[in-house]
């Protein structure tokens, strides 16, 4: 093959994205539990409180946001916690917000 030939593709990838309202914890507790122990490992960062907290609102069907989904199973998550306003979880759970203008 010349080195402008184009590649023969593989395999064909499809990710699918979805609304992550159609989800519950269950469904996404492993890619969370996969990045606590990434964001432990390469930030020395304990995300655990927030995974939680995702779990949570997921669970109640308040995070509105997307799963990317390959095979069947969830690869990748985002959420929108609040509309207009940026906020951050504390790990003892503490909460603080900020408009989006002071970022």
């Amino acid at each position: 093959m010349s080195a402008l030939s184009k590649p023969e593709p593989s395999r064909s990838l499809q990710v699918e994205i979805l609304d992550l309202r159609h989800f519950s914890s269950v469904d996404l507790r492993p890619l969370l539990e996969d990045e606590v122990r990434e964001w432990a490992r390469l930030l020395s960062w304990d995300y655990s409180g927030s995974a939680e907290m995702i779990l949570r609102y997921v669970d109640a069907k308040i995070l509105p946001g997307y799963a990317a989904i390959e095979r069947g199973r969830i690869v990748g998550q985002t959420g929108i916690d609040c509309p207009g306003r940026a906020a951050a979880q504390g790990q003892d759970g503490s909460r603080s917000e900020a408009d989006p203008g002071e970022f």
